[in-house]
């Protein structure tokens, strides 16, 4: 078939303490010899973030049943609000959160593909959630954290594990509202965006506007301005900020950008290996707003360095490769970074990749303007394999991107055209809910009709009806290499 060259230029776990682990990422399964699927999480942080004083002052001796917490609600809430957060922002997700292990989830997505590990969110809360101090909660040095008495504490503390209670966004800003000043610091910022990001479907479109969320990003923006962010609170509020959600919601947190951005050089240095790649999947989604293309070159050294001796998961693979072209880096300008990651990609570690990180990997090598890659066959192959068992939103999204990528690797061929036709032409319909961008993506990468046959051929009679249909112009399919997030 006929290649086509790319336009010129163009979906994880931090940790906190110093200890690294990086073996449990989200990766593909054998069952009976066939691949499945694991549930699908992009960049995310462990929910057990921010939390480490709330553990650390936990008595170990055993507590009373009245002191037990109600925790099967408290978890099913956490469920479902992270379940909707997800369907809104693919990488807006509880999985891996700041200090907890890596998890590997074996089960088959649903599907909904997007649907997040929540089992962590319903963990933290059966933590966290508990019978309330008699005294004022937010400020007494006395209460429960999942139900588990707690050893006196400063105030300080005593709010972070409250804020990272709290059951509904307006909960966090009565906390906040109510707080002295002197009593806080970047960490209780940090919990309280948190918080609101993991409890964005209990916040309306009024909440953004109304005075105790203005007061609350005021005396954050001056508190991080006073005393600068540590690695964690900084990572940590990047990932609170970013997602699409919290954008559109709360779009006066990105004022925090700016004082984020100050303290970034000194930040990144502390930052583990977890709290890299996240933050540069964050800004990846920020980068139009100011102070956000002032924090990638600290990120990227302290990146770079890390990657040279400390292995990346599949997942991290993915998104700091998606992340990196994504922000306009291009392969010649990176070179050191390059060369480390693409050393630890491997045939047998891509086989390990879900569909997803498998998408956001040789999109990635689009982006970042390399036109061969010695695996792409390969990943051709993983491709051919897996198309079939596919569900319907992961063949949607996934597939357009995949021929698009691989046809700029030059790496498509009849029997991967042929696996992709007969998915997408096996249920009545599917053209229709695929995005504009993928249908440009599939006329752009598709050879003549006339080479074509079976599924493959049905596939192209589908698309370029589609084309017609939606008035896809032929600019907008040439320019569909440019990627969904600048295609027009």
């Amino acid at each position: 078939m006929d290649t086509k060259n790319a336009a010129s230029d163009f979906t994880e776990e931090l940790d906190p303490q110093a200890q690294e682990s990086n073996a449990g990422s989200s990766q593909g399964q054998q069952k009976n010899g066939k691949y499945v699927e694991p549930s699908r999480a992009a960049e995310g942080f462990d929910v057990n973030m921010l939390t480490a004083f709330a553990k650390d002052t936990i008595q170990k001796d055993s507590i009373t049943d009245e002191e037990k917490p109600q925790s099967d609600q408290v978890a099913e809430e956490d469920q479902f609000q992270s379940d909707q957060a997800v369907k809104e922002d693919s990488w807006f997700s509880s999985k891996g959160f700041f200090g907890g292990q890596d998890r590997i989830q074996k089960d088959s997505i649903t599907d909904d593909e997007e649907k997040p590990q929540s089992d962590q969110v319903a963990e933290e809360d059966q933590f966290q959630s508990g019978q309330a101090a008699k005294e004022d909660p937010r400020f007494s040095n006395k209460g429960f954290v999942g139900g588990q008495k707690r050893k006196k504490a400063r105030g300080g503390n005593v709010l972070e594990a409250n804020l990272l209670s709290a059951r509904t966004g307006l909960e966090v800003l009565d906390l906040m509202r109510r707080v002295p000043d002197a009593i806080v610091a970047p960490h209780h910022i940090a919990a309280a965006c948190r918080r609101l990001a993991l409890r964005i479907k209990t916040i309306d479109e009024h909440t953004g506007r109304g005075r105790d969320f203005n007061n609350f990003v005021r005396k954050a923006e001056s508190c991080l301005r006073n005393s600068p962010p540590d690695a964690t609170a900084a990572a940590s509020l990047l990932w609170s900020i970013s997602p699409g959600p919290m954008q559109k919601m709360l779009p006066s947190l990105q004022d925090l950008l700016v004082p984020i951005a100050a303290a970034m050089p000194d930040a990144a240095q502390g930052m583990v290996l977890r709290n890299l790649t996240n933050s540069i999947t964050a800004l990846a989604k920020l980068q139009l707003l100011p102070g956000a293309e002032q924090m990638v070159p600290p990120i990227v050294k302290c990146l770079t360095k890390k990657v040279k001796t400390e292995k990346l998961s599949p997942e991290q693979v993915s998104a700091t490769m998606w992340a990196l072209g994504e922000l306009g880096n291009k392969a010649s300008d990176i070179p050191e970074f390059m060369e480390a990651v693409l050393g630890q990609v491997t045939p047998e570690s891509l086989n390990s990749f879900t569909n997803k990180d498998l998408t956001n990997f040789v999109w990635g090598l689009t982006l970042l303007g390399i036109d061969e890659f010695e695996l792409s066959d390969h990943i051709a192959s993983l491709v051919t394999e897996r198309a079939s068992s596919m569900e319907n939103q992961n063949a949607q999204m996934d597939l357009p991107m995949l021929a698009c990528a691989l046809t700029q690797l030059q790496a498509m061929n009849k029997e991967v055209w042929e696996a992709v036709g007969s998915r997408l032409t096996r249920d009545r319909g599917t053209f229709k809910k695929i995005k504009k961008w993928g249908i440009a993506a599939l006329s752009w990468s598709l050879p003549s009709i006339e080479r074509l046959d079976g599924t493959a051929r049905d596939m192209a009679e589908g698309v370029a009806q589609q084309v017609e249909k939606r008035k896809i112009s032929p600019r907008q399919v040439e320019g569909c290499v440019l990627g969904p997030s600048r295609w027009k």
